[in-house]
């Protein structure tokens, strides 16, 4: 199985402005990006409040982890998590 940085690049890109722009319309709102090991795909849980949550049963699906900071480092960041849970699930990274 291969994985395009580029297009991951891209798709955190998007769904990571579609998580903040979630959290910018509303108090109490809140994003989780989310990766699925099994096929690459990404994309924001977006919640209503803190007490809103999603169970996924599928070990395949994860929360990727970035340190709030500005958004260009949480990208990278992001980028880089997705990549290193990919490769742990067998995944080739591709430029």
């Amino acid at each position: 199985m291969k994985a395009s940085k580029k297009e991951l690049a891209a798709t955190i890109n998007k769904e990571f402005e579609e998580g903040r722009n979630w959290c910018h319309n509303s108090r109490g709102r809140y994003y989780v990006m989310r990766i699925d090991v099994s096929d690459a795909s990404i994309w924001s849980d977006t919640f209503i409040s803190e007490t809103d949550w999603k169970e996924y049963k599928s070990d395949n699906i994860m929360k990727l982890d970035a340190i709030p900071d500005t958004v260009k480092e949480m990208e990278e960041e992001y980028l880089s998590d997705a990549i290193c849970k990919l490769k742990n699930a067998g995944w080739e990274i591709v430029e």
